[in-house]
């Protein structure tokens, strides 16, 4: 809508890349990433976008933030793990998680078309919109995968892709 902003989360994987969910871009001319509250913004440019997997990467140049460290287990279930990212467009949150289950989720994607098939997380969580993108991380810090909904009719259950189908496809 004319005026309007869009916002999520996302995560540093290398040197001026931003890895977050293609829904979080889709449709926005001129994507920006802030790294901290009170910081100004840096101009990004979509430099991967995959409405299927849902995953996009923006290269952020003058980004120093450092990179995150995926981790390419899948969890078990019963791991805890933390949300991490921006919800409701406000501060930094990280919030507690655990890992119930890991599906190939067969569904449709970013624009509702079927045929999409996805590892993913389910997790007992509070997600809300803003945590779009952001990192599911384990304890230690080293990222599960990429946080991209919600259950509407369970608040307390969340979504992840896991970390390597959180990889762009080569």
């Amino acid at each position: 809508a004319c005026g309007s902003a869009v916002s999520g989360s996302g995560f540093v994987v290398s040197p001026e890349r931003v890895l977050t969910n293609a829904h979080v871009v889709a449709g926005v001319d001129e994507p920006t990433v802030r790294v901290r509250p009170g910081d100004g913004t840096l101009p990004a440019t979509v430099v991967y976008f995959d409405p299927e997997t849902d995953v996009a990467v923006l290269a952020v140049p003058g980004l120093t933030a450092p990179a995150l460290v995926l981790d390419l287990r899948v969890a078990e279930s019963g791991d805890p793990a933390v949300v991490a990212g921006f919800p409701l467009s406000g501060p930094f949150a990280a919030e507690a998680a655990r890992i119930r289950t890991v599906v190939t989720a067969h569904g449709d994607d970013i624009y509702g078309r079927a045929g999409v098939d996805r590892e993913v997380y389910i997790l007992r969580a509070l997600v809300q919109p803003g945590n779009s993108g952001g990192p599911l991380l384990s304890p230690e810090g080293r990222v599960y995968g990429m946080v991209f909904g919600a259950d509407e009719e369970a608040e307390s259950t969340g979504y992840a892709l896991t970390a390597a189908a959180s990889l762009p496809a080569d």
